[in-house]
């Protein structure tokens, strides 16, 4: 393995285990987690942009701080 594939390697190896972590604390009730993971599936950071998993992630985010209510337009 040359050093640039090695560095790819290493790189996507961190955004994975970095997704893993965010996604523990939002299952642990971490609402600034759960917000981090919808604006990562909206910007397609470290996972492919899907914007119906990005909303489903948000809604968890502000279903965790109660202070919102969010209309679907």
């Amino acid at each position: 393995m040359n050093p640039s594939s090695e560095n790819l390697v290493s790189n996507f190896a961190f955004k994975c285990n970095l997704y893993r972590y965010i996604e523990a604390a939002a299952a642990n009730g971490d609402e600034l987690a759960a917000f981090n993971l919808g604006y990562m599936h909206m910007k397609g950071l470290s996972v492919p942009q899907n914007f119906t998993e990005a909303r489903k992630r948000f809604d968890a985010a502000i279903a965790k701080v109660g202070a919102v209510e969010v209309k679907s337009s």
